[in-house]
């Protein structure tokens, strides 16, 4: 996923057609986000039209890397959830959002859509939302052949919470028109907890899996495992109770971005090779790492993230079980 606004950060900014795609080997980008309007159109973000020229950046990339696929990705966490309820919930909204996928996708360039809607059924969602989101995905396929189009890519960005995947998400009547599942195995743990966990945490993604792989039985080339290339801060309550487990009252550490408690990865690195820390560790029951961090007024946090060994654990996983691939 490139995030639009890396563009503006005040640090590790990135522009549109500045990933390297050679260097890490990409097979898709997806752009994050575009929205849907009040009338159940997908539109870039608030209707603005300033992204169009990102998008033609973005979409760029391709020139020197033909084998390159490119996304336009709807919606995320911060997104009005009611949109995709609205665009979803009969069949004739269906068939007009497919009809405007189809417009933006080949006005723009991109080969195919990747839904992230955080979540069906919970956060402003309703019931219907599990027998809705299917049908979705089949107005779309079916749009997508309708024009032409049967080779573009329709990924779905899907929790790893077992409550929120079992009651929002109807993977058995997706798969057959999706191309692939996001699974979002980061953001396990972090400041909204009352206790201190990991954000990638190995026995949790697997258990889930375990769920979609055996009782579901959705086939291993429709998943991908996502990666988290950022930390989560938590601000422990008792300064002597220090690691997984203990209580917490908050986020801790505030990154370069500005959004508390999140570390993206080159900040993490530079802490680690400058000694920035009071204690560093591998967790392997969890398959994380776990760093202590220390203040001037006595304030400990603990981040958890992972590591070049850690990552490897978990592309070990995806590799071991024929999944189609890893994300971040």
């Amino acid at each position: 996923y490139y995030q639009s606004w890396a563009e503006w950060r005040k640090c590790g900014g990135m522009k549109a057609d500045g990933v390297d795609v050679k260097k890490f080997g990409y097979t898709h980008l997806a752009y994050s986000f575009a929205g849907i309007s009040s009338s159940g159109l997908l539109e870039a973000y608030f209707g603005g039209t300033y992204e169009f020229a990102n998008y033609k950046l973005f979409n760029s990339l391709k020139d020197d890397n033909p084998g390159l696929k490119t996304l336009i990705a709807v919606g995320g966490w911060t997104f009005n959830q009611d949109r995709f309820v609205q665009a979803s919930n009969d069949a004739g909204r269906r068939e007009k959002f497919a009809k405007s996928v189809v417009d933006f996708l080949e006005t723009h360039g991109f080969d195919g859509i990747d839904l992230d809607w955080e979540y069906p059924v919970t956060r402003q969602g309703t019931p219907d939302d599990f027998d809705n989101y299917p049908k979705l995905c089949q107005a779309l396929r079916e749009e997508f052949n309708r024009a032409g189009h049967q080779d573009w890519i329709i990924s779905v960005a899907t929790s790893i919470n077992p409550d929120t995947l079992k009651r929002g998400f109807d993977m058995v009547n997706m798969y057959p028109w999706v191309s692939f599942f996001n699974m979002m195995t980061y953001d396990i743990s972090g400041a909204w907890d009352s206790n201190a966990g990991s954000l990638t945490d190995m026995q949790y993604i697997t258990n889930t899996f375990d769920y979609i792989l055996y009782d579901l039985e959705i086939p291993r080339n429709k998943l991908v495992i996502g990666m988290a290339a950022y930390g989560r801060s938590m601000w422990l309550a008792d300064d002597k109770c220090t690691g997984f487990g203990c209580p917490i009252k908050g986020a801790g550490e505030t990154g370069c971005p500005g959004e508390p408690g999140f570390l993206p990865y080159f900040e993490l690195v530079d802490m680690m090779n400058n000694g920035n820390y009071d204690l560093l560790t591998t967790n392997y029951d969890t398959g994380s790492v776990e760093m202590i961090t220390g203040t001037s007024t006595g304030k400990k946090f603990y981040t958890t993230f992972d590591s070049t060994e850690t990552f490897n654990i978990k592309y070990q996983y995806a590799f071991a079980n024929c999944m189609r691939g890893i994300m971040w």
